[in-house]
Protein backbone atom coordinates (compact mmCIF):
# COMPACT_ATOMS: atom_id res chain seq x y z
CA UNK A 1 0.00 0.00 0.00
CA UNK A 2 1.40 3.35 -0.36
CA UNK A 3 0.52 4.55 2.79
CA UNK A 4 3.38 2.00 4.11
CA UNK A 5 5.45 3.84 1.68
CA UNK A 6 4.80 7.17 3.06
CA UNK A 7 5.60 6.39 6.09
CA UNK A 8 8.45 4.67 6.27
CA UNK A 9 10.34 7.67 4.05
CA UNK A 10 9.17 10.04 7.30
CA UNK A 11 11.40 10.57 10.27
CA UNK A 12 9.40 10.15 12.99
CA UNK A 13 9.75 7.91 16.05
CA UNK A 14 8.56 4.81 16.08
CA UNK A 15 7.20 4.73 12.66
CA UNK A 16 7.31 1.11 12.71
CA UNK A 17 5.20 1.03 15.19
CA UNK A 18 2.38 2.82 13.93
CA UNK A 19 2.41 0.95 10.92
CA UNK A 20 2.18 -2.25 12.81
CA UNK A 21 -0.52 -1.28 14.85
CA UNK A 22 -2.88 0.07 11.88
CA UNK A 23 -1.93 -3.20 10.06
CA UNK A 24 -3.96 -5.35 13.33
CA UNK A 25 -6.43 -2.31 13.22
CA UNK A 26 -7.01 -3.13 9.91
CA UNK A 27 -7.11 -6.67 9.88
CA UNK A 28 -9.80 -6.54 12.47
CA UNK A 29 -11.94 -4.54 10.54
CA UNK A 30 -11.67 -4.86 6.90
CA UNK A 31 -14.41 -7.70 7.37
CA UNK A 32 -17.17 -5.29 8.00
CA UNK A 33 -15.61 -2.64 5.42
CA UNK A 34 -16.12 -5.67 2.55
CA UNK A 35 -19.77 -5.57 3.30
CA UNK A 36 -20.22 -2.53 3.11
CA UNK A 37 -22.32 -0.63 0.29
CA UNK A 38 -20.73 2.09 -1.78
CA UNK A 39 -21.22 5.91 -0.30
CA UNK A 40 -21.56 4.31 3.46
CA UNK A 41 -20.60 6.52 6.15
CA UNK A 42 -17.25 4.84 8.79
CA UNK A 43 -15.81 6.48 11.94
CA UNK A 44 -12.72 5.73 14.29
CA UNK A 45 -13.35 7.30 17.10
CA UNK A 46 -9.38 7.78 18.26
CA UNK A 47 -7.45 7.78 15.04
CA UNK A 48 -4.72 8.94 16.56
CA UNK A 49 -1.94 8.98 13.67
CA UNK A 50 -4.59 8.57 11.22
CA UNK A 51 -2.51 5.96 9.19
CA UNK A 52 -5.50 3.28 9.48
CA UNK A 53 -8.38 5.76 8.43
CA UNK A 54 -6.02 6.62 5.40
CA UNK A 55 -5.50 2.83 5.26
CA UNK A 56 -8.74 2.02 5.03
CA UNK A 57 -9.52 4.93 2.11
CA UNK A 58 -6.97 3.89 0.41
CA UNK A 59 -8.52 0.00 -0.50
CA UNK A 60 -12.57 1.37 -0.26
CA UNK A 61 -12.33 4.75 -2.29
CA UNK A 62 -15.65 4.64 -2.53
CA UNK A 63 -16.93 4.45 1.39
CA UNK A 64 -17.13 7.67 3.31
CA UNK A 65 -14.20 8.38 6.35
CA UNK A 66 -14.35 10.51 9.22
CA UNK A 67 -12.11 10.29 12.19
CA UNK A 68 -12.09 12.08 15.83
CA UNK A 69 -8.96 12.84 17.97
CA UNK A 70 -8.06 15.01 20.99
CA UNK A 71 -4.40 14.83 20.31
CA UNK A 72 -4.10 15.66 23.97
CA UNK A 73 -0.67 16.11 25.20
CA UNK A 74 0.57 12.58 25.67
CA UNK A 75 -0.26 11.97 22.19
CA UNK A 76 1.67 15.22 20.29
CA UNK A 77 3.53 12.77 18.10
CA UNK A 78 0.21 11.54 16.51
CA UNK A 79 -0.44 15.04 15.69
CA UNK A 80 2.51 15.90 13.56
CA UNK A 81 1.92 12.26 11.65
CA UNK A 82 -1.69 12.92 11.14
CA UNK A 83 -0.06 16.35 9.37
CA UNK A 84 2.78 13.99 7.57
CA UNK A 85 -0.06 11.74 6.61
CA UNK A 86 -2.03 14.51 5.10
CA UNK A 87 -0.01 16.17 3.40
CA UNK A 88 1.49 13.86 1.16
CA UNK A 89 -1.38 11.32 0.75
CA UNK A 90 -4.48 13.56 0.25
CA UNK A 91 -7.28 11.65 0.67
CA UNK A 92 -10.39 12.84 -0.33
CA UNK A 93 -12.57 10.48 1.53
CA UNK A 94 -11.51 11.11 4.83
CA UNK A 95 -12.63 13.78 7.48
CA UNK A 96 -10.50 14.28 10.66
CA UNK A 97 -11.29 16.26 13.34
CA UNK A 98 -9.71 17.41 16.15
CA UNK A 99 -12.24 16.98 19.03
CA UNK A 100 -13.04 14.41 22.13
CA UNK A 101 -16.02 11.94 21.46
CA UNK A 102 -17.64 13.37 24.27
CA UNK A 103 -18.09 16.59 22.30
CA UNK A 104 -18.31 15.32 19.01
CA UNK A 105 -21.48 16.42 17.52
CA UNK A 106 -22.59 14.30 14.13
CA UNK A 107 -25.09 15.21 11.46
CA UNK A 108 -24.76 11.83 10.11
CA UNK A 109 -25.38 7.98 11.02
CA UNK A 110 -22.51 5.79 10.84
CA UNK A 111 -22.92 2.30 9.20
CA UNK A 112 -19.28 1.20 11.03
CA UNK A 113 -17.75 2.84 13.77
CA UNK A 114 -14.53 1.53 15.27
CA UNK A 115 -12.26 1.68 18.05
CA UNK A 116 -8.46 0.52 17.99
CA UNK A 117 -6.85 0.40 21.27
CA UNK A 118 -8.64 3.56 22.23
CA UNK A 119 -11.94 2.20 24.69
CA UNK A 120 -9.18 1.84 27.94
CA UNK A 121 -8.83 5.54 27.09
CA UNK A 122 -12.32 7.40 27.39
CA UNK A 123 -13.15 9.17 30.44
CA UNK A 124 -16.46 7.37 30.09
CA UNK A 125 -17.01 4.18 27.83
CA UNK A 126 -20.63 4.10 29.07
CA UNK A 127 -21.29 7.16 27.34
CA UNK A 128 -20.33 6.36 24.37
CA UNK A 129 -22.53 2.46 24.36
CA UNK A 130 -25.57 4.83 25.15
CA UNK A 131 -24.87 7.34 22.04
CA UNK A 132 -24.45 4.64 19.74
CA UNK A 133 -28.30 4.57 19.71
CA UNK A 134 -27.97 8.15 17.90
CA UNK A 135 -24.55 7.10 16.12
CA UNK A 136 -25.25 3.76 13.87
CA UNK A 137 -27.69 3.26 11.37
CA UNK A 138 -30.36 0.84 11.90
CA UNK A 139 -28.26 -2.11 10.18
CA UNK A 140 -24.64 -0.59 11.62
CA UNK A 141 -21.97 -1.72 13.76
CA UNK A 142 -19.33 -0.69 16.67
CA UNK A 143 -16.13 -2.71 16.89
CA UNK A 144 -14.05 -1.96 19.74
CA UNK A 145 -11.05 -4.00 20.53
CA UNK A 146 -9.10 -3.20 23.56
CA UNK A 147 -7.23 -4.57 26.70
CA UNK A 148 -9.41 -6.50 29.09
CA UNK A 149 -8.44 -5.18 32.61
CA UNK A 150 -10.11 -8.69 34.04
CA UNK A 151 -6.69 -9.71 33.52
CA UNK A 152 -4.14 -8.10 35.89
CA UNK A 153 -1.85 -7.14 33.36
CA UNK A 154 -1.45 -3.37 32.30
CA UNK A 155 -0.29 -3.77 28.47
CA UNK A 156 0.84 0.28 28.21
CA UNK A 157 3.25 -0.03 31.23
CA UNK A 158 3.86 -3.43 31.00
CA UNK A 159 3.01 -4.41 34.60
CA UNK A 160 0.83 -6.57 36.89
CA UNK A 161 -2.27 -5.42 37.69
CA UNK A 162 -2.58 -5.80 42.33
CA UNK A 163 -5.73 -5.90 43.37
CA UNK A 164 -6.96 -2.55 41.76
CA UNK A 165 -5.31 0.79 39.66
CA UNK A 166 -5.17 2.41 43.06
CA UNK A 167 -3.01 -0.12 44.47
CA UNK A 168 -0.96 -1.07 41.54
CA UNK A 169 0.15 2.81 41.22
CA UNK A 170 1.19 2.89 44.69
CA UNK A 171 3.08 -0.32 43.95
CA UNK A 172 4.80 1.11 40.56
CA UNK A 173 4.57 4.54 41.49
CA UNK A 174 8.48 5.71 40.21
CA UNK A 175 7.96 3.18 37.10
CA UNK A 176 4.96 4.29 36.00
CA UNK A 177 6.34 7.37 36.19
CA UNK A 178 9.88 7.32 34.33
CA UNK A 179 8.13 4.80 31.54
CA UNK A 180 8.34 7.05 28.91
CA UNK A 181 10.45 10.34 29.72
CA UNK A 182 8.84 11.84 26.78
CA UNK A 183 5.47 11.54 28.08
CA UNK A 184 3.49 12.49 31.49
CA UNK A 185 3.28 9.33 32.87
CA UNK A 186 0.86 9.85 35.55
CA UNK A 187 -1.30 11.78 33.13
CA UNK A 188 -0.96 8.95 30.37
CA UNK A 189 -2.07 6.45 33.57
CA UNK A 190 -4.86 8.40 35.13
CA UNK A 191 -6.66 8.50 31.20
CA UNK A 192 -6.74 4.67 31.90
CA UNK A 193 -9.90 3.68 32.62
CA UNK A 194 -9.54 -0.05 33.46
CA UNK A 195 -12.62 -1.23 31.46
CA UNK A 196 -13.67 -4.77 32.09
CA UNK A 197 -15.21 -6.70 30.01
CA UNK A 198 -17.66 -8.35 33.01
CA UNK A 199 -18.94 -4.53 33.31
CA UNK A 200 -19.68 -3.90 29.92
CA UNK A 201 -21.59 -7.34 29.51
CA UNK A 202 -23.48 -5.77 32.35
CA UNK A 203 -24.02 -1.85 31.28
CA UNK A 204 -25.16 -3.38 28.01
CA UNK A 205 -28.08 -5.63 29.19
CA UNK A 206 -29.22 -2.62 32.28
CA UNK A 207 -28.53 0.44 30.60
CA UNK A 208 -28.71 0.76 26.99
CA UNK A 209 -30.90 -0.20 23.54
CA UNK A 210 -27.50 -2.32 22.33
CA UNK A 211 -27.27 -5.93 21.13
CA UNK A 212 -22.72 -7.63 22.28
CA UNK A 213 -21.86 -10.24 20.69
CA UNK A 214 -18.26 -11.28 22.30
CA UNK A 215 -15.44 -12.15 19.32
CA UNK A 216 -13.40 -14.09 21.60
CA UNK A 217 -10.98 -15.80 18.67
CA UNK A 218 -9.48 -12.22 19.11
CA UNK A 219 -7.14 -13.53 22.07
CA UNK A 220 -5.48 -16.24 19.98
CA UNK A 221 -5.05 -14.17 16.94
CA UNK A 222 -3.17 -11.81 19.79
CA UNK A 223 -0.98 -14.60 20.79
CA UNK A 224 -0.33 -15.37 16.54
CA UNK A 225 0.42 -11.86 16.23
CA UNK A 226 3.58 -12.54 18.53
CA UNK A 227 5.10 -14.55 15.82
CA UNK A 228 4.65 -12.39 12.94
CA UNK A 229 4.90 -8.71 14.91
CA UNK A 230 8.57 -8.43 16.17
CA UNK A 231 8.20 -4.31 17.59
CA UNK A 232 4.79 -6.02 19.11
CA UNK A 233 6.71 -9.79 20.52
CA UNK A 234 9.92 -6.52 21.77
CA UNK A 235 7.63 -4.89 23.74
CA UNK A 236 5.59 -7.52 25.26
CA UNK A 237 8.12 -10.25 25.97
CA UNK A 238 6.69 -11.87 29.16
CA UNK A 239 3.70 -12.10 27.56
CA UNK A 240 5.14 -13.49 24.39
CA UNK A 241 6.55 -15.79 26.45
CA UNK A 242 3.48 -17.20 28.22
CA UNK A 243 1.25 -16.81 25.71
CA UNK A 244 3.07 -19.10 23.41
CA UNK A 245 3.03 -21.48 26.25
CA UNK A 246 -1.04 -21.27 25.97
CA UNK A 247 -0.84 -21.94 22.68
CA UNK A 248 0.88 -24.90 21.88
CA UNK A 249 -0.60 -26.66 25.14
CA UNK A 250 -4.32 -25.42 23.85
CA UNK A 251 -4.97 -23.83 27.49
CA UNK A 252 -5.61 -20.22 25.07
CA UNK A 253 -9.00 -22.49 24.13
CA UNK A 254 -10.11 -22.20 27.61
CA UNK A 255 -10.93 -18.42 26.98
CA UNK A 256 -13.87 -19.66 24.68
CA UNK A 257 -15.65 -20.61 27.44
CA UNK A 258 -18.28 -18.55 29.22
CA UNK A 259 -16.94 -18.10 32.50
CA UNK A 260 -13.43 -17.87 31.68
CA UNK A 261 -14.23 -15.55 29.19
CA UNK A 262 -14.67 -12.70 31.06
CA UNK A 263 -11.11 -12.66 31.94
CA UNK A 264 -9.50 -13.06 28.57
CA UNK A 265 -6.70 -10.14 28.22
CA UNK A 266 -7.76 -8.95 25.33
CA UNK A 267 -11.69 -8.20 23.87
CA UNK A 268 -12.98 -7.75 20.94
CA UNK A 269 -17.04 -7.00 20.88
CA UNK A 270 -19.17 -5.66 18.32
CA UNK A 271 -22.23 -3.51 19.45
CA UNK A 272 -25.48 -3.51 17.04
CA UNK A 273 -28.47 -1.42 17.77
CA UNK A 274 -31.77 -3.64 18.78
CA UNK A 275 -34.28 -3.95 16.46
Amino acid sequence: MQIDSIIKRSRFQNTQLCLNEARFGFAHIREYLKKLKDGSSVLEIGCGSGILLTMCSEIYKKLNFDGIEPFADDFLNFSAVNDYVKSQFKPKNVVIEKILFEEFKPNKRYDLIYLVNVFEHLKSWEKLLVVLDDWLTDSGVCVVLCPNYSFPYEPHFMIPIIFNKKTTFKLFENFIINHNKSKDGIGFWSGLNFVKKKDVEKFVKNNSRLLLSDRREVLEQMILRLHTDTEFKKRHKIVGFVGSIMLKLRISKMFNIDFFSRYSPYMKLEFRKIS
